[in-house]
């Protein structure tokens, strides 16, 4: 008897409104087949998290269910950082650090991230990719030599309301698959109905305060929130919109030379859609879409973004936490390299077998082949002498060559390291070691400022000047951790790059 498959859901959890949806997986996507909700003002994650028990259980029967969702409210805060390029393991814990910096009211914080792309403020476009091991193909830095900074959207959710809503659903039999924030819901959603690189707007009419996010280059670079409505007795605050997408504008034009939005994704309540896009047109002078009006109320749209964001499952995750899943991917590696060495084994069985025959009809071959050619080679001889002569004196000439080039390449790459290097850092070591395409180099520092935020820009600063002075690729940070307090704050840092030939 086959088990019966467990029955899907994603949700919002809103201090305003619960709202759940019920999926099933098709070939084309997702397909919603049922709509449950409950609205009233919910003061704790403790009653948000029994509602959202009261409306999956009955609809899941005896049966498992699973549970992706987005949360918003209760104390949950987001905020975009820039830093400089590196890879998850090495943003984690300076992200950490400045999250609780910034926001030291949030008791015993759980922070997630998603990296965004590499945006030249110079032109305002997204910058050129190439894959990179360790970072998402379209957020991998440029090949162009330019070291542009990574935008970072990360969230920081009290210990307390995380735990709770994966307890309570816990006791109640039903699996919380993925927890993420509304603005990374949103975000998924955004790739999903836009593919475009191009500046647009994305907002979410939910009850009690929309959420407004600006994406260039597939990514999130302005995110707005506002403060609830004591009322919440509707989701149409269309003037709230207005004001921050005007805000947003302005953000664009100023920092990504001139870049401005032509568009604007919209889900507002089916009976306030058509009122909604008729006035944002008229003020914003942009194309209003109306974002999956067939899927349902704004509510639901956040709910199915929770759902297709729990398929990357490493983005901006509150729950499980990195931990887990950095677990769950080792236990999965350790199944694909047991099963892997099973079958080399068995080729190398097969191999050794089928080598034992043919070995013996090979050596006698390739004496004779030598016999003929130890024939050939002396009748050549004596110009091989003369051939010999020439090659060596050739390769003397290139060494010279060589020699005394790579002298000024390296005299010149110390010298650009000195004049990027910013007042703020004090460099510790170099290595450099010789590669095909010039130089690969290590460099490890320590930055100094008065506030955790003051020594990461001394780095973010030696980051940017490093291209000026240096023709480089691949520049990544390897690693970051602060090592003073107080008024003695101070990082250390190690960054390395490849020169890509003579400066």
């Amino acid at each position: 008897m086959s088990k019966t498959p467990a029955k899907r859901f994603g949700a919002l959890i809103d201090p305003d409104r619960i709202y759940v949806i019920q999926y099933v997986r098709r070939a084309g996507g997702v397909e919603i087949t049922d709509h449950m909700s409950v609205a009233r003002g919910m003061r704790t994650i403790e009653e948000a998290s029994d509602a959202l028990v009261d409306l999956i259980r009955p609809a899941a029967g005896r049966g498992e269910a699973q549970v992706a969702a987005a949360i918003r409210g209760f104390g949950i805060a987001y905020q975009l950082l820039t830093l400089p390029p590196a890879g998850a393991d090495v943003l984690a814990p300076v992200i950490d650090r400045e999250m609780r910096r910034l926001f030291p009211d949030i008791a015993d914080p759980l922070v997630g991230f998603a990296l965004g792309g590499n945006i030249d403020r110079r032109t305002g476009k997204p910058a050129p990719v190439a894959a990179k091991k360790g970072l998402p193909e379209r957020r991998s830095s440029p090949p162009t030599g330019e070291t542009l900074p990574l935008e970072i959207l990360a969230a920081a959710a009290p210990r307390h309301v995380v735990e709770t809503v994966a307890d309570t659903l816990d006791r109640a039999g039903i699996r919380l698959e993925h927890l993420t924030v509304v603005p990374q819901a949103m975000a998924r959603l955004y790739r999903e109905v836009n593919g475009s690189p191009d500046p647009a707007a994305l907002t979410i009419m939910l009850q009690g305060s929309p959420v407004i996010g600006v994406f260039q280059g597939g990514d999130v670079r302005f995110i707005s929130e506002p403060p609830s409505s004591d009322e919440a007795l509707s989701s149409v605050d269309v003037q709230t919109v207005i004001d921050q997408v005007g805000r947003a504008r302005m953000y664009l034009r100023q920092h990504f030379r001139g870049a401005d939005i032509d568009r604007i994704f919209v889900s507002a309540d089916p009976a306030d859609q058509a009122h909604v896009d008729a006035v944002l047109n008229a003020a914003l002078n942009v194309e209003v879409i109306p974002l999956a009006p067939a899927m349902g109320p704004p509510a639901a749209i956040a709910a199915l973004g929770s759902v297709l964001n729990a398929e990357i499952g490493a983005e901006m995750v509150l729950y499980p936490s990195p931990t887990d899943l950095r677990r769950e991917a080792g236990k999965k590696r350790m199944r694909v390299w047991t099963l892997a060495a099973g079958v080399v084994c068995a080729a190398a069985i097969m191999v050794t077998a089928f080598t034992t025959v043919t070995a013996a009809r090979a050596s006698a071959e390739l004496q004779q082949a030598r016999a003929e050619a130890d024939a050939e080679m002396s009748k050549i001889a004596p110009a091989m002498g003369v051939i010999e002569e020439r090659r060596a004196n050739m390769e003397r000439t290139a060494a010279m060559t060589a020699h005394f080039a790579g002298r000024q390449h390296l005299a010149r790459l110390v010298n650009g390291i000195r004049l990027a290097q910013p007042p703020s850092v004090s460099l510790g070591s170099a290595s450099l070691t010789r590669v095909a395409a010039g130089w690969r180099v290590e460099i490890t520092g320590t930055a100094l400022g008065s506030t955790g935020a003051d020594v990461l820009e001394g780095v973010a600063e030696f980051s940017r000047e490093l291209p000026a002075r240096v023709p480089l690729q691949g520049f990544t940070l390897d690693s970051f951790e602060y090592a003073g307090e107080g008024g003695d704050m101070s990082g250390n840092f190690k960054v390395s790059f490849t020169t890509t030939g003579s400066p």
